[in-house]
């Protein structure tokens, strides 16, 4: 029954891994226009990436 926590689990790592794939494509085009890397960015893909 244990087994059942999972799935949410599963789904907001899904999830995380989601936005910080979007956050790393922007943070590249941010680099590519103004030369640095937003600390916001770097921030969550920090604290969201395994």
């Amino acid at each position: 029954m244990k087994w059942l926590l999972v799935i949410p689990h599963f789904l907001v790592l899904c999830f995380l891994l989601l936005a910080d794939l979007v956050m790393t494509v922007v943070a590249f085009f941010t680099i590519l226009i103004s030369g640095r890397y937003p600390r916001p960015i770097f921030d969550f893909s920090d604290r969201a990436s395994p």
